[in-house]
């Protein structure tokens, strides 16, 4: 074999490495490395994948992050109330390694003065050390020499580009804000109760001994972002999810963690923690529901409202109470007239 068709060989294969690298970068299915180009949408391809481009890319003030209980908020209504500029950023199912990981990078650019996020109680009974799925670390570090991992993906190249390209040809394609937003025609008392199977609990729902470390994968992200406000929120399941809790005997160990929840968060001055659990006129009307805890478009409207007019907020003044309250609610309800 002569040197001289080695050099071409060689230099063949340089010139594909780069055609591919220059077509995954200049597509960028992922936002990785700048907006859509050439008049070119945002196609939702994976949450995990995307969520960094938005964070690294875009201009704002405030980031709304959390699992698919916030997916149904509007970075729009964010900027009305707040009057700022907002991504919103979501992992459905996030354990808190995902959460801390979205989390560290927000708090990294060093663009959010604020950040909205929502802390499902189902997070703290997860897996502490393992995320939802794969996560791409090597998107949300700085060394762009991991970046070998995108720049030359198979699936990326053959998949998500086309797919990209193809639902651009196609049009349609909605607004980034209104992305992950469900029609209201999907919730309502039929569509909930079918989706529920009464008594039926599963291991994750009962894992209140990872509540500690789970806290301890977000807390110290707090602690060392004091100049960021982090309003955190506990989104508001539907009676059906307490009365799976009550039917097994164990409201009190929930009503704990979630309690234990509050007194880790409520330990900094730079946290405003609201408690939507005990919001009543919701949890107890499931025409707000598509199942036990995920709910309309509408509540996450509310949700939003009240967090902007500081209504549903605990402190460490009355906590106690609130909690307290809830107890008494929780074990007082008439739940059979919801199955009647």
């Amino acid at each position: 074999m002569s040197k001289r068709f080695i050099k071409i060989f060689f230099g063949l294969g340089i010139i594909l490495l780069l055609v591919t690298a220059g077509m995954v970068a200049l597509v960028d299915p992922f936002g990785v490395y700048h907006k859509p180009w050439f008049g070119w949408k945002t196609v939702n391809l994976n949450q995990a994948y995307q969520n960094p481009g938005y964070v690294k890319n875009y201009d704002y003030e405030t980031a709304l992050v959390g699992t698919s209980m916030t997916e149904g908020m509007r970075a729009s209504e964010v900027d009305k109330l707040f009057d700022t500029t907002t991504i919103k950023i979501c992992q459905s199912g996030a354990h808190s390694m995902d959460m801390a990981e979205m989390l560290k990078l927000v708090c990294k650019e060093g663009k959010a003065k604020q950040v909205i996020v929502g802390f499902d109680a189902n997070i703290f009974r997860k897996e502490y050390d393992t995320y939802r799925s794969e996560m791409p670390l090597y998107l949300y570090n700085d060394n762009p020499l991991d970046d070998i991992n995108y720049l030359f993906n198979k699936q990326v190249l053959f998949e998500e580009i086309p797919e990209m390209l193809q639902a651009n040809k196609e049009g349609n394609l909605p607004k980034l804000d209104d992305y992950y937003i469900r029609g209201e025609g999907e919730y309502s008392r039929k569509i909930a109760l079918s989706n529920y199977e009464r008594g039926v609990i599963d291991e994750v729902s009962v894992s209140w001994d990872r509540a500690d470390k789970n806290i301890d994968n977000i807390a110290p992200i707090i602690e060392n972002n004091p100049d960021v406000t982090f309003y955190i929120y506990m989104p508001p399941y539907s009676m059906l999810f307490w009365d799976r809790y009550m039917c097994n005997g164990i409201v009190d160990n929930e009503l704990a963690m979630q309690k234990q929840i509050a007194e880790a968060f409520l330990k900094y001055d730079n946290v405003q923690f609201y408690y939507f659990m005990n919001d009543y006129n919701v949890i107890t009307n499931l025409e707000n529901y598509r199942d036990a805890g995920h709910y309309s478009p509408q509540v996450c409207s509310e949700i939003l409202q009240e967090i902007h007019n500081g209504n549903y907020r605990v402190t460490k003044d009355n906590y106690l109470s609130v909690f307290a309250e809830m107890e008494n609610f929780v074990k007082t309800y008439d739940y059979d007239s919801m199955f009647n």
